[in-house]
């Protein structure tokens, strides 16, 4: 997890409140603290293959990972600030809840 989150604090103390590591598997270590200009940088640097996230602009900006989806479950909140289809040819694709990026992530057979 990446995250765009000042010091972490707050979400650190969520995941823990929430069991968040037990429940889901993801090691405390597996998640990151930046500032918002230094995400991309952070998703290429560490080599990430599946992206969900609030801004156009930083997916459009990461270069390695083949999986991006913007997330957005209001549609008056859709604030995009690259053109919907320039996003589709960058392999950027819309999610509008968790429930969808599940199905993507994982197809039930």
């Amino acid at each position: 997890i990446v995250s765009a989150a000042r010091t972490g604090k707050g979400s650190i103390w969520f995941f823990r409140e929430k069991n968040f590591y037990e429940r889901t598997g993801i090691l405390p270590g597996h998640v990151r603290f930046c500032r918002r200009p230094a995400k991309s940088r952070l998703y290429d640097e560490l080599r990430v293959t599946h992206i969900v996230d609030d801004s156009d602009i930083i997916l459009e900006r990461v270069n390695n990972a083949p999986y991006r989806y913007l997330f957005h479950a209001d549609e008056g909140s859709l604030k995009m600030y690259i053109p919907e289809e320039k996003l589709k040819i960058r392999g950027i694709q819309i999610v509008r809840n968790w429930e969808e990026v599940l199905n993507i992530l994982l197809p039930k057979k």
